[in-house]
């Protein structure tokens, strides 16, 4: 199986082809230190290297503190020996920025430094602990908006922008909500179709979405079961707020620094959430404000607009450090202050405790953790007011439906990642930090011509995004995951140009699986290889079909049995009324999460 610094070593090699620099030197460097620090010189070390070497294209001056752990070329200009012939080519000897920068020497420093910075490993044990104490920490930062002096500023922006949210409901209240099931896992170890039988409900959920109207397929058959009549429909019990199980907090991979804050909600607190999510996200959408400024299913919205600006300079990119996490039960009772009815719904749909990975439960002050279904959109409308009021505060302005419509224009939000103009951006970073947001200063950019906004990086125009290496290396055909992310990896390293580490990746994969991979093109089912001749394998012409098809591997999931009749079932059938793709075994079998096999089939090419 090949080594992470084996790929580091093909993808070195590639980026210095593309640029005409040796890169002997660096090579030797990289494979000393992981000989000396192990994996974790390439997936936190380099990264933290490149964060450095972004600040300094932002600001257009290497400082000599910025490139720590690094032996220096210069004293003088502080520059790295590590890269120093791509470095070259982007700073002179004094460090500063140089005028006219090619875009594809700053996209080979960022490819190397950032292609094992996502990796799936779980964190150590050391950085899992210190995880669990960041997040009492942070806990206990919450409180500290209560005493913000910005905050009145920002609750009369949000009695305007919920306002017009709101304008549709009557009283603010939601007519009929569509309550459904999210695809994560909740405390009750219910999954996939079991989900639909509830066993339990609870009692703040029941006066704006009531048991037997949206937990079973037949209202009079709930009526019957409330009644004691044996309806075939379970009655539910009832939970008061004061027993209700607190969410539970777990930490999963997302990179090997630190892993990611989730917190997992009971069966039917997510059921609740997911309808009030889906009711206030279209409520957001469809707003004369925040359409098309506050977006959730199309984050292309923000890559044009950084990559353009990387260029012109319009729009800086900001980024929020934990975002989810300091968005308090504070801030979501200032945003919907305007209507008492929306609040309470709000707050009814929040976990009030959580249970941490040492066993100890605390009372929550934020709003709501990651893996809420409210998380989301609330985090995006505090960030949007909050950037709004930031302005309306600069410009001296009077807070009135006009100055709110007139600000909220050059504001764009995606969940965590922010847009404004660039002119403007310290000034709402302060604010934001004023009402107890945290900016991450490392990831925001607005003086040069680097940004990056919801995974696009481009600087000057040009797109410069690294390739990431998602998994370990599959050891064998049986690794369905590996073998499809190395093959995706393959072909972003050849769309890229990076054609020795595209090949040598491809080389490895057809070992692993022990046959050659077709060439496909878009659309195509099959793992495969794709070309810029768009050339694609064939193997036979299917006559009852007419059309060209190739017996090769497909991803497929793996589908256990998982039945599900009565009630429940047709309440699950009511909820996917409408959608494009179901399939007709749903009521029987279910698709097991997070798994994947490579089965051969014959397949249109």
């Amino acid at each position: 199986m090949k080594s992470l610094s084996w790929l580091t070593g093909q993808v070195l090699t590639s980026v210095g082809q593309l640029c005409g620099v040796p890169v002997d030197r660096d090579l030797k460097t990289i494979m000393a230190r992981v000989e000396a620090e192990g994996d974790s010189f390439l997936t936190i070390t380099l990264p933290t290297f490149c964060q450095a070497f972004e600040r300094a294209l932002d600001s257009g001056q290497v400082d000599y503190q910025l490139f720590t752990s690094f032996a220096k070329t210069a004293r003088k200009g502080g520059l790295p020996r590590l890269f120093s012939g791509f470095l070259s080519h982007i700073f002179d000897s004094d460090g500063r920025l140089l005028d006219d920068v090619a875009s594809v020497y700053i996209y080979a420093v960022r490819q190397v430094c950032l292609l094992h910075k996502k990796v799936l490993r779980p964190c150590t044990t050391e950085r899992v602990q210190a995880a669990e104490v960041a997040f009492v920490e942070t806990e206990s930062k919450c409180a500290m908006y209560r005493d913000s002096p910005d905050r009145d500023i920002f609750r009369r922006v949000a009695a305007i922008v919920v306002s017009d949210l709101l304008k549709s409901c009557d009283y603010g209240m939601p007519g009929d909500l569509s309550p459904q099931h999210g695809p994560g896992v909740n405390t009750t170890r219910k999954v996939n179709n079991q989900k639909w039988v509830f066993d339990s409900w609870y009692e703040r959920h029941e006066w704006f979405l009531p048991w037997h109207e949206y937990a079973t397929g037949s209202y009079s058959a709930a009526i019957d079961s409330l009644m004691g009549v044996d309806s075939g429909v379970p009655c539910v019990k009832l939970v008061p707020p004061e027993d209700e199980p607190p969410v539970k907090v777990t930490f999963v991979p997302k990179t090997l620094k630190s892993p990611r804050v989730i917190a997992v909600e009971s069966q039917p607190m997510q059921f609740a959430q997911q309808a009030v999510r889906k009711w206030l996200v279209g409520l957001i959408e469809q707003s004369e404000i925040t359409g098309g400024r506050i977006n959730f299913a199309d984050q292309t919205v923000n890559q044009r607009l950084a990559r353009a600006s990387s260029a012109s300079g319009r729009f800086a990119t900001i980024d929020m450090k934990n975002a989810s996490d300091l968005v308090t039960l504070e801030h979501v009772r200032d945003l919907f202050s305007v209507s008492p009815q929306t609040l309470e719904i709000m707050e009814s749909v929040r976990s009030e405790r959580a249970q941490l990975p040492s066993g100890v439960v605390i009372p929550l002050r934020k709003y709501a953790s990651m893996g809420s279904a409210v998380c989301f959109p609330v985090e995006a409308l505090a960030f949007y007011v909050a950037s709004v009021a930031a302005r309306i505060k600069a410009a001296g302005r009077a807070i009135t439906s006009r100055s709110v419509r007139e600000y909220g224009r050059d504001i764009y939000v995606y969940g965590d990642d922010i847009l404004v103009p660039s002119h403007e951006a310290p000034t709402v970073c302060e604010y934001l930090e004023s009402v107890n947001f945290q900016v991450n200063q490392h990831k925001s950019f607005w003086t040069g011509k680097f940004r990056e906004s919801c995974g696009e990086d481009a600087y000057a125009g040009d797109r410069v995004t690294p390739v990431y290496c998602r998994r370990d290396c599959p050891a064998n055909r049986r690794d369905a995951e590996g073998v499809v992310s190395w093959v995706s990896m393959a072909n972003q390293f050849y769309m890229a140009g990076l054609w020795g580490a595209a090949r040598a990746v491809r080389a490895v994969v057809e070992t692993v699986v022990r046959r050659k991979l077709p060439h496909i093109r878009d659309g195509a089912p099959f793992v495969g290889w794709v070309s810029f001749s768009e050339g694609y394998s064939v193997q036979r012409w299917n006559r009852g079909l007419h059309r060209f098809e190739y017996r090769g591997m497909v991803p497929s999931a793996r589908k256990v049995s998982d039945p599900l009749d009565g009630f429940a079932a047709l309440r699950k059938c009511f909820d996917i009324i409408g959608s494009k793709a179901v399939d007709t075994e749903h009521l029987r079998v279910s698709v097991r999460r997070a798994s994947l096999a490579l089965k051969e089939r014959w397949a249109p090419v």
